[in-house]
Parts: C-alpha cells; sequence; structure tokens
C-alpha cells in the first residue's frame, strides 16, 4: 500500500506522514480509514474477498505494517497485540532440537514463557548473563537456533551490547543463530553507538 504515487526510497519522515495518504479507492478519503469492523462481508456465497475477519486481516494493520516495514527498509512486517505476543511468535517457530540464549534477568514474563515452552520440550534453553563476555562466548560454543536479547533487561536495566552479540553472531558456528531484541526500553536508553548497529 502506498500513498499518491511516491518512490519506495522515500525519507523515513515522508512515509510516516504519507503511506497511505489519498490511497482510499473506493470513496477517495485523503487520510487512511481506521477500519473497526470485526468482520467483512463475502462478494457472494463463497467469494471472499481480501477481508473477511479482523483477527486474520485488517485493512488498517495491512497499512500499519506496511508503513513500518518501508520504514525499516523491510520485506514485510507483522504486527501483534503486544510485545510478548512477538516474541511468542517467533519462539512458536523454533523446533525440538533448536536451543535458545536468553538473558538470565529478562522480564518475568519472557522467563516465564520461555521457560514454559522449554518444559514442554519445545527447545532448549540457556539463561545467560549476556553483559559477560566470558559467560556469552561459553553459552555461544554450542550451536544456538536462537540469541534473545532484552537491553536494557527489566528488572537490573543492565545492558547487553547490541553490536557486541551481532559480531558474535557474525563468525563461526554462531552465524546460524537469528537474533530477537527486545527494547525493553526503546533505543534511547541503549545509547548513540549502539541505535546505530541495531
Amino acid at each position: 500500500m502506498q500513498g499518491a504515487g511516491g518512490p519506495q526510497d522515500r525519507a523515513p519522515r515522508t512515509v510516516a506522514a504519507a503511506n497511505g495518504v489519498a490511497a482510499d479507492e473506493r470513496f477517495g478519503a485523503v487520510a487512511p480509514p481506521l477500519y473497526l469492523s470485526s468482520s467483512f462481508a463475502f462478494a457472494g456465497y463463497d467469494a471472499m474477498r481480501d477481508y473477511d475477519y479482523s483477527r486474520t486481516a485488517n485493512p488498517s494493520r495491512d497499512l500499519l505494517a506496511d508503513t513500518l516495514a518501508r520504514l525499516e527498509g523491510g520485506a514485510g512486517a507483522i504486527i501483534t497485540a503486544s510485545g510478548m505476543a512477538a516474541a511468542d511468535l517467533v519462539l512458536s517457530r523454533l523446533g525440538r532440537d533448536d536451543r535458545v540464549i536468553a538473558s538470565h534477568d529478562c522480564y518475568g514474563g519472557t522467563c516465564r514463557l520461555l521457560a514454559a515452552r522449554r518444559d514442554r520440550g519445545q527447545f532448549d534453553l540457556a539463561f545467560v548473563d549476556q553483559t559477560d563476555e566470558t559467560a556469552m562466548a561459553a553459552a555461544l560454543e554450542a550451536a544456538a537456533a536462537l540469541v534473545f536479547i532484552e537491553t536494557p533487561s527489566n528488572p537490573t536495566m543492565a545492558h547487553a551490547g547490541i553490536g557486541d552479540s551481532l559480531l558474535r553472531l557474525s563468525v563461526g558456528l554462531e552465524a546460524e543463530a537469528d537474533l530477537l531484541v527486545d527494547l525493553a526500553r526503546g533505543l534511547d536508553a541503549i545509547g548513540t553507538a549502539e541505535a546505530k548497529v541495531a
């Protein structure tokens, strides 16, 4: 979904302000409408349109995803109801033989989610002090499918180095691991140098 005919490489401020503007072909609304409907009518018997039920897809949510993908230069985006839902979505992709490395002092809800999935045999889990380079190096000696960083951590406010983790993952066996970052307090709390790496 793009607004009134601009190039893909617009400035981020322009994307944030203008994506979806004047794109309503049916009624010509300038501002993108908010679709609050929980369900959408079929075109006819067994003839579903682009949207049928807002729990699965919604034009407003799709426009938000498209805007975020454009801002981040991504291929797409997925909108979830909460950060925990986003984390659970990523964790649901892992298999029995996968290993997750997570912060030893992560948010209580994250810790419980990780432990519950581990206890169900959905993956192996190692809680590690991610601010300790020796501990992280030891944890990364065995292959990991996912390194889950929360920075700053909650409740101790410890800063795990996103740049350091990216560097560790870029060499050796660790290159197979995905990186999931929970920016618990937002980029402003991390610092300019690491924000540029992220």
